[in-house]
């Protein structure tokens, strides 16, 4: 009887490529990216990218030394790492779900199920191992276009960006025209926090809406001497839109030729700039201050 070795047709130059595992891999955090990529940069997600990628590698190594059978492995480590990432997804699908007064959306019972999928995976793959180069070719094929789609919507986003930004001027602060500060020491300086509860209701909706009580949260941080203020709006739906106003303490109409472009979904990216050479921020530097964001 011929061994799983043999089964591996060759090519002319070696091994047939069986990369699906490496793309399969890396594909959770590029499609993460391409979903949230009005809201974060790409460099954001490197590190998560680096680390997938390098399980990939060394999981599929493991699996090819105990295996030995470098098809069997690839679809193997595919079929581990496609449980893997799924197993959030499905979890966050079903979560409070109740089915015959049963609430199914619990680890529990999710956990169990993924066990069988697990074991019965195994199992498949295993009986099914003659056509394993056969599945490789397609799973290479899906994994393909399963990363183009993403890399595109990434690709096509930041186009869209440097078009819009292309050409325009970032505000740079203004000279501080006092001397109020100069001569004062570094360790002289207080400690400023700006805390930004980012979509979070002042205590009177919070009460009003939702019949919550959260003066006492309040009544701490005043303590702690922080300054809250009271009936607080945004003149602006958008964060980007609100953080660049308020470090540049003006309307964002008053200083910025992007505010009528109309696309929401580079506010991220092109306000960015605004945010990070802002004159709140550019004063407190030549005070000596360092910023952490």
């Amino acid at each position: 009887m011929a061994s799983l070795k043999t089964s591996e047709p060759r090519r002319s130059s070696g091994q047939p490529w069986y990369f699906h595992p490496l793309l399969f891999g890396i594909y959770p955090i590029v499609a993460l990216l391409a979903a949230n990529i009005s809201q974060i940069r790409p460099e954001a997600a490197v590190r998560s990218f680096i680390i997938s990628l390098v399980l990939t590698v060394v999981f599929y190594g493991l699996t090819i030394l105990v295996i030995r059978n470098r098809s069997l492995s690839a679809v193997f480590t595919t079929f581990i790492f496609l449980l893997f990432y799924s197993y959030g997804h499905i979890y966050q699908l079903i979560e409070g779900q109740m089915v015959a007064g049963l609430d199914i959306g619990r680890h529990r019972f999710l956990g169990s199920l993924w066990l069988f999928l697990f074991g019965l995976g195994i199992w498949l793959i295993f009986k099914k191992a003659r056509n394993a180069q056969t599945f490789n070719s397609l799973l290479n094929t899906v994994s393909i276009i399963l990363l183009v789609l993403p890399l595109f919507q990434i690709v096509e986003f930041e186009y869209r960006a440097s078009r819009v930004k292309t050409g325009t001027n970032t505000v740079k602060a203004a000279p501080i025209t006092t001397s109020a500060g100069k001569n004062l020491e570094p360790e002289t300086l207080p400690d400023v926090y700006y805390i930004i509860l980012d979509g979070y209701s002042r205590d009177d909706i919070l009460k009003e809406l939702y019949n919550y009580d959260n003066s006492s949260f309040y009544t701490e941080l005043r303590q702690l001497g922080f300054v809250i203020p009271d009936c607080a709006q945004s003149n602006y739906a958008r964060t980007a839109l609100s953080i660049s106003s308020a470090l540049h303490m003006d309307y964002i109409q008053e200083f910025s030729t992007l505010y009528k472009q109309g696309d929401q979904s580079l506010d991220m990216p092109v306000y960015l700039d605004y945010i990070q050479n802002s004159p709140v921020r550019s004063h407190l530097k030549e005070f000596g201050y360092q910023m952490v964001a």
